[in-house]
């Protein structure tokens, strides 16, 4: 069955960039490869993309502003000929349960009458709401993202007890310290199980989502599906890496495992006293001004400390916001790209490094090993481990000839797996097995 004439309603986690840019919100760089497949869909399935409607959460009263709001619930909004969908929840609380959505949804639903609904991640109350409202009138296709329930168990990326206990006064006034943060993502991986429970076809792309999911559904139909990455970074740019210079991609709360390459850097400093370690995002650890010590985080307070007892200030520099080129800069700058999650299930910072052939460190965890091939594309150490974390990163300072033959192994590698020309046709595929087998569930 052809998905020309069909219609296929996205539901993702937040608008595409180029329709925050027309809505006049703020882009916060987040989930940008959603825009890498849309934008290869239009490009290699033209008739594909124009059966596409697009649907996303926004703030209730923001979509009221931005949007047409429809008594029913949700709101949309019309340009060039393309109509998008906005359903209200509270984005800044993905914890937090809206006893409303599924009427919406289904509302929703009713209105534009797809012959597939096609959820990407497992991690919001809207992907649960999309399975109950789509009943059994509706195929639904749920995409795999992170895991969140490995997420839950693994949050704490090995912190001393007595650090994830700490809380100030940020975390006391917002409800938000480590053990709550935590406890959030343990209600999301309650989402999770219950959306996975109540769908028939599911999306992977690697062995531990594949075995993750069929624990908590053994019914579910596994599709393989991989991910386009953001466009700026299908253009492989000039390499011209600082000695010695490490980059993470993340570094906001514990599970991406920032304060791990924090207890590292000493270690290599006593080597190299040049070396130094670039994080992408916010500077959580800013405590010069007032303001700035009363919203201090406790992850944001124990990277400060480790940050001062280390001597590290002169070492380690924070981002701020960063779009697409920007990170790939940062990618073609660093000597060395760290990954030091505790879990991930296949992390696109590792790709983006892979297609700008940046040496990879990488924790030894959940799908890593399916995005990059330990050894011959990439030097692994076992999660939490801070000395041998070390370890690999002066072998990779210690052996440029050796990491740069590495990392052309691991560019050829993502020039086939992110090829967003066969991820489209195999999102193809997968559509059409969605929609030619029956919505309901054999008992």
């Amino acid at each position: 069955m052809g998905t020309e004439a069909k219609k296929i309603l996205w539901i993702m986690n937040t608008p595409l960039p180029g329709i925050m840019d027309q809505l006049g919100i703020q882009n916060h760089h987040k989930e940008g490869w959603l825009a890498g497949l849309y934008g290869a869909v239009c490009e290699h399935a033209p008739d594909l993309a124009g059966s596409i409607k697009l649907a996303f959460p926004m703030n209730a009263d923001l979509l009221k502003q931005k949007l047409t709001y429809h008594q029913k619930g949700y709101g949309t909004y019309c340009v060039n000929d393309a109509e998008y969908y906005a359903f209200p929840e509270d984005t800044a609380h993905p914890e937090v349960r809206s006893d409303n959505l599924e009427q919406i949804l289904s509302e929703l639903f009713e209105e534009v009458k797809p012959d597939l609904i096609h959820v990407f991640g497992t991690e919001y109350w809207h992907s649960t709401a999309a399975a109950l409202a789509a009943e059994e009138k509706y195929p639904v296709l749920v995409s795999m993202q992170g895991v969140v329930d490995a997420c839950a168990k693994h949050y704490m990326c090995y912190l001393k007890e007595s650090d994830v206990h700490r809380r100030t006064f940020r975390d006391w006034l917002k409800h938000d310290s480590l053990e709550q943060q935590q406890a959030k993502f343990r209600v999301r991986a309650g989402f999770e199980r219950e959306t996975l429970e109540r769908v028939r076809h599911v999306a992977g792309r690697t062995s531990f989502d594949h075995d993750e999911v069929l624990k908590i559904n053994q019914n579910l139909i596994y599709h393989h599906l991989d991910e386009v990455l953001r466009k700026p970074f299908y253009e492989t740019g000039e390499r011209k890496p600082v000695p010695h210079s490490i980059f993470i991609s993340q570094g906001n709360y514990p599970l991406k495992g920032a304060h791990l390459v924090l207890e590292a850097l000493p270690i290599i400093i006593r080597k190299y006293p040049d070396a130094t370690l670039t994080i992408a995002g916010d500077d959580l650890t800013r405590n010069r001004t007032w303001k700035e010590k009363v919203k201090i985080s406790g992850y944001g307070k124990l990277l400060r400390r480790l940050i001062r007892e280390n001597d590290l200030a002169g070492h380690v520099h924070f981002t701020g916001s960063v779009d697409a080129e920007e990170m790939k800069q940062l990618y073609l700058g660093a000597e060395v790209f760290v990954c030091p999650s505790s879990v991930e299930n296949s992390p696109n910072s590792v790709g983006e490094a892979m297609l700008q052939k940046t040496p990879v460190v990488a924790s030894e965890t959940g799908g890593i090993v399916d995005v990059i091939e330990p050894d011959t594309e990439a030097c692994f150490f076992t999660p939490g481990n801070v000395e041998e974390l070390a370890e690999r990163v002066l072998y990779v300072m210690d052996n440029p000839g050796e990491a740069s033959m590495r990392a052309e192994r691991a560019f050829s590698h993502a020039c086939r797996e992110y090829d967003p020309k066969r991820i489209v046709d195999e999102l193809l595929n997968v559509y059409t097995s969605c929609m030619d087998a029956p919505c309901v569930q054999e008992e």
